[in-house]
């Protein structure tokens, strides 16, 4: 394999003879080879919160293969300052931003929403919105994830699964996709609780992540098992023209759950129908993206699943 700043030369070769089999060529915007955490900010986050400060919707998403890296590079690991991922830096970043424009009065909420087998969890459901600090509250600690059905999440004897038994978690009919009357692609009944400070948002990043459903099979000790939305939304108005309108943007930062090969990760039971579910969603995912490039398409088909309906309004339209 050959790789330069944009493209890919991949050969395969026969196991029999070591001749060349076929060789691919594969094109992208850039490619980041043994790159820093920080690098990875400023080369794929940076701009996009700079158009979200300016009024635009977003969307930063990690796809990759099980096992690939993907929830190192987007939240990194919570003891280690120097590997923070995506999600940190881009929260410091729009803070920094954000007091640098002191003629603005601004309101940052944040979501947090888990698609796990296309069914709608809130991360965040143990907070009130209005009392983003409700730490003394919150449950602590890995325990068995509550699912579908009030049970926890079974494996089959072959998985383990990670949680908190939040009071109040919402699922399911609590949780609906909607358009507001803007047109805004809104959750019905997901927490946004207000986050006054780049602290008090990274409080909840990781009192969330506690209660995302993962797993182990051969190839990833802890996968995650599920789609995870974190979603950060700004309210901006001029101080200076009070009878200015409010301008409204959001980001989602999306950690995808790995595409897998069944023979390769060996799951069985409940492990192989999740495996279903997360590469059938990325099938959906994919074909928006196609339909999003292709400017002679009429229809994107954004309602095919749920995580490409939540993602509408920040995928295409005011993206």
């Amino acid at each position: 394999m050959n790789l330069d700043q944009s493209t890919i030369d991949v050969s395969v070769k026969s196991p029999s003879d070591g001749a060349s089999d076929h060789s691919r060529s594969f094109k992208f915007d850039g490619i980041l080879h043994n790159a820093s955490q920080d690098l990875v900010f400023e080369r794929c986050a940076r701009d996009i919160i700079d158009n979200v400060l300016q009024g635009y919707n977003g969307t930063l998403m990690a796809y990759g293969q099980t096992g690939a890296g993907k929830t190192f590079t987007m939240t990194g690991p919570a003891d280690n300052y120097q590997y923070r991922g995506v999600i940190p830096r881009s929260l410091a970043y729009l803070f920094r931003e954000l007091q640098a424009r002191p003629d603005y009065a601004v309101t940052v909420r944040v979501s947090y929403l888990e698609i796990y087998n296309e069914i709608m969890f809130d991360l965040l459901s143990s907070f009130n919105e209005d009392d983003p600090a409700g730490v003394a509250q919150a449950h602590r600690g890995p325990v068995q994830a509550p699912r579908a059905g009030g049970g926890p999440v079974d494996h089959g004897g072959t998985g383990i699964a990670f949680g908190s038994a939040l009071p109040g978690a919402q699922a399911a009919g609590n949780l609906a996709i909607q358009e507001d009357a803007q047109g805004a692609t809104v959750v019905r009944g997901l927490s946004r609780p207000v986050a006054n400070s780049e602290e008090e948002a990274l409080h909840l990043l990781f009192e969330g992540e506690t209660n995302r459903a993962i797993a182990e099979h051969k190839l990833n000790k802890v996968s995650s098992r599920s789609h995870c939305v974190f979603t950060v939304y700004l309210d901006m108005q001029n101080r200076v023209d009070s009878s200015g309108s409010i301008i409204s943007s959001k980001l989602h930062i999306v950690d995808l759950a790995g595409s897998e090969r069944v023979a390769k990760t060996g799951t069985e039971g409940r492990l192989l129908r999740e495996a279903m579910y997360i590469n059938k969603s990325l099938t959906f995912l994919e074909q928006v993206i196609i339909a999003l490039s292709d400017r002679r398409r009429d229809h994107i088909p954004y309602r095919q699943g749920k995580l490409t309906k939540v993602s509408k309004d920040s995928l295409g339209g005011g993206s």
